[in-house]
C-alpha cells in the first residue's frame, strides 16, 4: 500500500515514517472535511498511532472506526482491515495556522544558519 490515491483517504503502510502518514492526514483536512485512514494488516498499529497523534494534539476528532478482513480474490490469505474516519477539532484552524508558522520560522532559522555557516567557512578557506 502507498499513499492516498484520493485525496480523502490515506492509505497507510508499515514502509514509510509515521510523521509522513501524520502530515499528510493534516493536509488532506486542510481540504476535506473528513479523512480515512485505511490500513491492512501490520500497517493497522501505524494507522491508529496515526489517529491517536493527531487526536493528542486536539487536531481531530475521531468519528468512526470500522474493521473488517479483506475479501479480495488476489490477496490470499485475507487481511485484517481498518478504515477509521478522522475529521477537523474545532480548534483544528487555528492549530494549524500555529503550525504553519513555527515551520516557516524554523526555516529562516535553519536559513540563517545556513548562511553563518557558510560565512564561517569562507572565512576558514580564505
Amino acid at each position: 500500500m502507498g499513499q492516498a490515491k484520493t485525496s480523502d483517504t490515506v492509505k497507510v503502510s508499515s514502509s514509510k515514517s509515521l510523521f509522513y502518514y501524520v502530515d499528510l492526514a493534516v493536509k488532506f483536512l486542510k481540504e476535506q472535511p473528513q479523512v480515512t485512514l485505511s490500513a491492512l494488516g501490520y500497517a493497522i498499529t501505524t494507522a491508529v498511532t496515526i489517529a491517536e497523534i493527531l487526536k493528542g494534539q486536539n487536531i481531530v476528532v475521531v468519528k468512526s472506526i470500522r474493521s473488517s478482513m479483506t475479501s479480495a480474490p488476489e490477496r490470499r490469505p485475507n487481511k485484517p482491515k481498518i478504515e477509521i474516519v478522522i475529521v477537523k477539532s474545532e480548534k483544528f484552524d487555528e492549530l494549524y495556522e500555529k503550525k504553519q508558522l513555527l515551520t516557516q520560522e524554523k526555516q529562516q532559522i535553519r536559513d540563517a544558519l545556513n548562511a553563518t555557516r557558510k560565512r564561517v567557512q569562507d572565512k576558514i578557506s580564505t
